[in-house]
């Protein structure tokens, strides 16, 4: 089974969410290393701006992008519904 990771960015924008930005992100990278540690296979989709926190780490990484404009807040995780029809769970990363 995969554990698939979502991350988009636009909820980041501004300086006064920079220390934020950082937090959340090693949130998703400890969550990450630890699926590792218990032998999951792992996968992230996030934008390419983010792609430098994740590519060393995943076993596989999504870009997506053009999808700001979607009504549905958390629309990458519907877009990995969409895409895929392997074995997956939905992790939050920053839970």
């Amino acid at each position: 089974m995969k554990l698939i990771w979502t991350y988009d960015d636009k909820m980041d924008k501004g300086e006064s969410n920079s220390r934020n930005r950082i937090i959340l992100i090693n949130y998703y990278i400890q969550s990450i290393l630890r699926a590792k540690q218990f032998g999951y296979e792992t996968v992230i989709y996030c934008n390419a701006n983010l792609e430098q926190y994740f590519k060393d780490i995943v076993d596989e990484l999504v870009i997506v992008e053009s999808y700001e404009d979607s009504i549905v807040w958390d629309y990458m995780k519907v877009k990995v519904m969409e895409d895929r029809d392997d074995e997956f769970c939905l992790i939050d990363g920053d839970i």
